[in-house]
C-alpha cells in the first residue's frame, strides 16, 4: 500500500477552500478527491487490522479467551486470524470500545478512529463532498497512545503539515497542493 504523501495532503484542504466557490463544479472537485479519499480509507482499515493484531495475540494469552469463544456464537469471531481480515469497521469499533486492552494498546482512542472511518466510507459511497473533507480532517486529527495513528502511513512528517495548515493562508495551502488543484483555485480567481 502506498503512503498518504504531501501534495495529497495538502489537496483535501486545497479543495476545501475551493469548494465554497460556487463557479467551481462539484463533480469536478470530487474527481481529485475521491482518489484520495480512498486512500485514506485503505490505510485506515489497515491500521486498525493491524492493531486489532494486539487484541488476538493478547485473547489468546489470558482469561479473555473465554469471551472470545462465547462471540463465537454471536457471529463477531469464526477464526482469529480470518476475524482481523474479514473484521467490519462496525465490528471493530465494539472490540476498541467495549472490550478490555492493555495501556499501550487498542481501547477507545481507537474505537474513534474506526468510528470515524464508517463515517468516511459512507460519505464516499454517497459522494459526499462536504462530509468527505469533514472525515478526512477528523482522520488527520485522531490519536493513539499520544501519537497521530496516520503518522506512520505518511511520507512527510504529519504532525508538522498539520501545524503549517493552520497558521497558512490559502495561498499557501495552494501552493502546495498539485497542478490540478492549483489550476482549479487559479480559474476560480479569474471566475
Amino acid at each position: 500500500m502506498r503512503k498518504l504523501n504531501r501534495t495529497e495532503f495538502y489537496d483535501v484542504y486545497g479543495i476545501s477552500l475551493l469548494e465554497m466557490d460556487k463557479s467551481i463544479e462539484r463533480s469536478e472537485l470530487l474527481i481529485y478527491l475521491l482518489p484520495i479519499a480512498e486512500k485514506y480509507l485503505q490505510i485506515t482499515e489497515r491500521a486498525i487490522r493491524s492493531e486489532l493484531r494486539h487484541y488476538n495475540m493478547r485473547a489468546e494469552r489470558n482469561d479473555e479467551w473465554n469471551y472470545i469463544k462465547r462471540t463465537k456464537k454471536e457471529g463477531y469471531i469464526k477464526n482469529l486470524k480470518e476475524y482481523r481480515k474479514k473484521c467490519t469497521l462496525e465490528q471493530a469499533v465494539i472490540l476498541f470500545k467495549d472490550r478490555k486492552w492493555a495501556k499501550e494498546y487498542g481501547g477507545k482512542k481507537w474505537g474513534n478512529i474506526a468510528y470515524e472511518a464508517i463515517g468516511l466510507r459512507d460519505a464516499i459511497k454517497r459522494d459526499d463532498l462536504k462530509k468527505i473533507l469533514y472525515f478526512v480532517d477528523r482522520l488527520n486529527d485522531l490519536e493513539h497512545n499520544n501519537a497521530l495513528y496516520l503518522a506512520s502511513y505518511t511520507t512527510f512528517s504529519l504532525e508538522t503539515a498539520l501545524y503549517n495548515k493552520c497558521e497558512a493562508t490559502p495561498e499557501e495551502i495552494i501552493k502546495e497542493c498539485s497542478y490540478e488543484i492549483k489550476k482549479l483555485y487559479h480559474k476560480s480567481l479569474r471566475g
